[in-house]
């Protein structure tokens, strides 16, 4: 039933501007190629940066101890449009990517890690698809894939809140932070 999928997808919102003062990010752009293919195709003046958080290694990193130092613990994909090219502080950037594999409060509904299966099901409904360990929902141009631990929590998310509506093969998706 496509509505009870629709149920908290279409709510899944956070402050970008508000994380990105909260969080230290670094310019990361090797992994931007992995996930072009879900992404809406860049314009005249525009083009996708890829923005990380690592464990520690900013001074305003919030301290996450769940991971050794070099891992990433969050990915982010934004479009950048003309005007304050190369100024962190910029607000010309949409969202286009999200990747996490941390609970954290900033992230807002989208603070996903952790949640067990159960509760995601009743909070989203049901998915486009359910295999043993990922979940799979898209609605109004979004799309959410959580990927589920052994004891059946969330360990790691990608959300793409605008999707272009190509099929993902869930087998194909990369999930590796390093």
């Amino acid at each position: 039933d496509p509505k009870s999928e629709m149920r908290l997808l279409d709510t899944l919102t956070f402050d970008w501007v508000k994380l990105k003062s909260a969080i230290r990010f670094l310019n990361c752009g090797a992994r931007i190629n992995d996930e072009k293919p879900y992404l809406s195709a860049a314009g005249n003046g525009q083009f996708y940066y890829e923005y990380c958080a690592h464990n520690g290694n900013q001074e305003k990193t919030k301290q996450v101890e769940i991971l050794s130092e070099d891992s990433k613990l969050i990915e982010i994909i934004v479009l950048k449009t003309e005007g304050n090219i190369g100024k962190y502080s910029g607000k010309n950037e949409t969202l286009q990517f999200l990747q996490s594999q941390i609970p954290l409060d900033d992230l807002g509904a989208l603070n996903l890690v952790g949640k067990g299966k159960d509760m995601v099901l009743k909070d989203f409904g049901n998915p486009k698809i359910d295999t043993l360990n990922m979940l799979y929902y898209t609605s109004n141009g979004m799309a959410l894939v959580l990927k589920f631990s052994e004891a059946n929590r969330v360990n790691s998310f990608k959300y793409y809140p605008k999707w272009n509506g190509k099929e993902m093969k869930l087998e194909t998706l990369k999930w590796s932070f390093n």
